[in-house]
């Protein structure tokens, strides 16, 4: 519920749904009320796999490499730009849609919202940025720890990190 409170002070501030499933409401299901979400699709109408599953095998890693760099250095400016407060980062709860063969977007699709019990990051632009940072530097951290074996991981967040440094660069 949480989860969804917060979608929907998303679409009250009109964030772009560009990087999140749209939140359309609740259903009334046999195990009480059901959040109803766009479920994520590859370009040929299949449905778009975790990032995870990309991270577990050197060959997806290999063969999307670039468009998981560019779609994580999006995916940031998106979280940062929108002020969207997640609770943890993780690479099952981001999707990578395939928007051709080898190129693609990410998507989160869990764990949106602030937890605190005073949520000063979700209406406070500063707060929000630290928070983000924050996240996202332990989600590179995680990811970097958890998918040691598969050394394209590294590469992958290493361009992540060089592209946001330039990012920064050109706009200051």
């Amino acid at each position: 519920m949480r989860e969804a409170r917060y979608y929907e002070h998303l679409q009250r501030r009109g964030v772009p749904w560009s990087r999140l499933p749209r939140f359309h409401g609740f259903i009334e299901t046999t195990l009480g009320p059901g959040a109803v979400f766009d479920l994520v699709r590859d370009a040929g109408g299949e449905i778009s796999k975790p990032l995870c599953d990309y991270f577990q095998s050197l060959d997806l890693t290999a063969k999307h490499r670039r468009g998981i760099v560019r779609g994580l250095g999006e995916l940031r400016r998106y979280l940062v730009d929108h002020r969207i407060v997640v609770r943890t980062l993780k690479p099952k709860n981001l999707v990578y849609q395939l928007t051709d063969p080898e190129d693609g977007r990410l998507f989160v699709v869990d764990n949106i919202g602030n937890t605190e019990a005073l949520p000063v990051a979700t209406h406070i632009p500063f707060f929000s940025y630290r928070k983000i940072n924050r996240k996202w530097a332990r989600f590179e951290h995680d990811l970097l720890a958890e998918y040691r074996p598969n050394p394209l991981v590294a590469r992958i967040i290493a361009a992540v990190r060089r592209t946001a440094s330039e990012t920064v660069e050109r706009a200051g």
